[in-house]
């Protein structure tokens, strides 16, 4: 969304149990980025790997550091993105993110983004070692 001209690309979501918070989850997310190769370059642009926290249980969270925002969950633009709402329908269709609704019925307000967002069965996506 947002820059048209770039390739497609996957988009998966995982649903995880942990014990870290948004913050730290979030720096992991950004570590794993930059350990696969992630280079800043073009906002909203091709990237190598984009690594989202969209939500956190139950908690409607945001975390400013001076005046930047460096965290907001559920993620705020979720509700326009059927390339995130999909994976997330396909594996917890009733989820329900905080003051936004539940994933469901979030996706079919996404219709008009259905030809753009193709869902394939079994996709691989080869990811280094790091052993």
């Amino acid at each position: 969304m947002y820059v048209e001209n770039q390739p497609a690309f996957l988009n998966a979501a995982v649903l995880a149990i942990t014990e870290m918070s948004p913050r730290a989850l979030l720096d992991t997310l950004k570590e794993l980025e930059r350990q696969l190769g992630r280079e800043r370059r073009q906002v909203n642009g091709p990237r190598e790997i984009d690594l989202d926290l969209i939500a956190y249980g139950c908690l409607s969270y945001s975390f400013v550091d001076g005046k930047q925002v460096k965290l907001v969950v559920p993620h705020p633009r979720v509700v326009e993105r059927r390339f995130v709402l999909q994976p997330l329908a396909d594996v917890a269709p009733n989820f329900l993110l905080p003051r936004i609704g539940i994933v469901k019925m979030l996706l079919d307000q996404t219709e008009q983004q259905r030809e753009s967002v193709k869902r394939l069965e079994h996709a691989l996506l080869p990811v280094p070692s790091f052993e």
